[in-house]
């Protein structure tokens, strides 16, 4: 909550700093420059770096190493994020345990795979415990890139095939429930 009021703090800030500039324009043209300096440096320099990505509930993200592109939902309700997951096989390498599995749909259709960070027990109402696998793949939301722990699961009778929760979003992302595609897209990793 902490980190979404402030994302909420330098979101007002810059805007309130924009539509004074705006105001001003024509009683001090100058003034609207220098404002307007003054905010580049501002937002483009330390506040940049602490102020949180701004995106919509709903965003196309990329995911794995292979920036697969899919549709997410950003859940702030959620801890961990899931992933839809098919087929999934597992198998020892390295002294570790690894998950393959497919995900994506149609040209974007891939395997992954993965070494298993820990497993976990979801309980949802009016069914049994399943217990999921939990990988770390990296995810690129809004233009911000990063590392997140996916639950594996089959999402397909989902509206979402990606659900990104908040230990991923944290300090990263402000989500603004009243909208969709907010954020920037993310490019396409270089091969």
């Amino acid at each position: 909550m902490k980190d979404f009021i402030f994302a909420r703090f330098c979101w007002r800030r810059a805007t309130a700093t924009v539509n004074a500039a705006r105001a001003d324009h024509r009683q001090w043209p100058g003034r609207t420059a220098l404002v307007l300096v003054v905010l580049a440096v501002t937002v483009g320099g330390a506040a940049a770096q602490t102020c949180p990505q701004i995106a919509g509930y709903v965003e196309t993200v990329r995911a794995g190493d292979a920036g697969i592109t899919m549709e997410a939902k950003l859940d702030t309700g959620a801890d961990t994020s899931a992933l839809d997951a098919r087929d999934i096989t597992t198998f020892f390498r390295d002294e570790a345990t690894w998950a393959t599995f497919m995900t994506g749909a149609g040209e974007q259709a891939r395997r992954l795979a993965g070494p298993i960070v820990r497993w976990v027990r979801i309980h949802r109402a009016g069914t049994k415990a399943e217990r999921r696998p939990v990988i770390a793949l990296a995810l690129c939301v809004g233009g911000q890139r990063m590392s997140a722990e996916f639950t594996l699961t089959d999402r397909s009778g989902q509206a979402y095939p990606v659900l990104v929760g908040r230990a991923a979003l944290a300090g990263r992302i402000a989500v603004d429930s009243s909208r969709e595609h907010v954020g920037p897209l993310c490019p396409a990793p270089t091969p």
